[in-house]
């Protein structure tokens, strides 16, 4: 009946510039005793997602990560899992990225944006990776729902978002459907998305694939970016171009000058104390540092 009606007849296919939303690969459901993992249909996702980033972050494809952490109970919405109300706060070890995610980068710098307006030292260190990469939390089940997300592709000019994470029928879903409301071209790779169980990863591929994206795999995705590595990072050149000098927060200065700087703006206790100040974190070489960037 669906097909009967024209669902699914037009395919969305790739754009100009691709974009790659990792969404939720982080240890609470991807690493032994993580309060929601044991799934194989994850862990073969990530696996597939991990060679997927490789591939992309050598030639220079955007690439985003999104995470869940909450800083209270009060802060959280109301989730029906008891495992995000007493797993995922800041700090707790199920929020950190899985390093299969975050192996491979090679920049000084990655911005987070941090969801809470006060300032807060780091909990944690995060591993500094690509210089077209953006690493933050979230909120919601979407990742682009009250984050930097959108403006942050948009900014650089990707037009296609390839979605991979978990959980399929959880997180991935919201984030593919926003994709497609933001006007991206939407990609839902299917063996680089994982569910706890695989009959709610199918009715979510069929789903959307009607609707909503395209259903490929990492195979189809790598093929793709190899074809268009003569134009550029992403399609377009600019990144492979000029790397991170876009993205490059140090002015000129050398990273231990701006590391210096960063230390003493982070420990002012005027900034500490800063009124709606914007929250920043900056990964330099391993260290994560706190920021305040200015009002909001």
């Amino acid at each position: 009946a669906y097909a009967d009606r024209s669902y699914g007849s037009d395919p969305v296919g790739f754009g100009q510039t691709l974009g790659i939303i990792v969404v939720d690969f982080q240890k609470a459901f991807t690493r032994p005793g993580g309060a929601l993992a044991g799934s194989p249909h994850i862990e073969a996702a990530v696996e597939a997602t991990q060679r997927l980033l490789t591939h992309a972050r050598a030639a220079g494809v955007r690439v985003a990560v999104s995470y869940v952490a909450y800083a209270t109970l009060d802060a959280m919405p109301h989730w029906k899992v008891r495992a995000v109300k007493t797993d995922l706060f800041r700090g707790m070890p199920g929020t950190e990225l899985d390093p299969r995610i975050t192996a491979g980068g090679q920049s000084d710098f990655v911005f987070e944006n941090c969801a809470a307006a006060p300032f807060y030292p780091p909990s944690r260190l995060f591993t500094a990776m690509h210089h077209v990469e953006q690493v933050f939390d979230k909120w919601g089940a979407s990742s682009f729902f009250q984050t930097p997300l959108a403006a942050y592709f948009t900014r650089h000019g990707v037009d296609t978002v390839a979605v991979c994470g978990c959980t399929t029928s959880g997180c991935v879903r919201a984030t593919v459907v926003d994709a497609f409301q933001f006007g991206f071209r939407t990609l839902l790779v299917a063996d680089g998305c994982g569910d706890q169980e695989v009959g709610p990863h199918g009715d979510v591929l069929r789903d959307v694939g009607r609707r909503y994206a395209d259903i490929v795999t990492v195979d189809e995705v790598v093929r793709w970016i190899d074809s268009r590595r003569g134009a550029g990072a992403g399609g377009d050149g600019s990144a492979a171009a000029s790397p991170g000098v876009r993205d490059d927060p140090r002015g000129g200065m050398s990273v231990e000058e701006f590391l210096r700087l960063a230390k003493e703006q982070a420990s002012s206790k005027e900034a500490a104390e800063g009124v709606g100040s914007r929250c920043v974190r900056i990964h330099a070489r391993g260290q994560c540092l706190c920021l305040l960037t200015g009002n909001k």
